[in-house]
């Protein structure tokens, strides 16, 4: 919840952001290697929702998020810019 009051985030909804720190540690916002991920949630709410899926396609190699639903183009279109492009592009919405 202080992660979440730290980011202005409302502790009683903060879901997205203890998905977030399931991800890449609770300590990720000291940890330099995530500094574009903390520059990134720090400017609106549902960044923190993308950046998980972008950890979620980046580095765990999975193509559906939390939800089910495939992570496309479409789904990451507000990741960018903010967030480095991934190595491997997104698949299309429509393939």
């Amino acid at each position: 919840m202080n992660k979440a009051k730290r980011f202005g985030y409302d502790p009683k909804q903060n879901q997205p952001m203890v998905e977030l720190c399931a991800r890449i540690g609770l300590d990720f916002d000291k940890d330099p290697k995530w500094d574009y991920i903390v520059k990134f949630i720090e400017k609106k709410r549902v960044n923190v929702v993308l950046a998980s899926r972008y950890i979620d396609y980046t580095v765990f190699n999975k193509s559906i998020d939390r939800t089910g639903d495939r992570i496309t183009d479409w789904s990451m279109r507000g990741a960018h810019p903010g967030l480095p492009y991934p190595k491997k592009p997104y698949p299309k919405l429509n393939d």
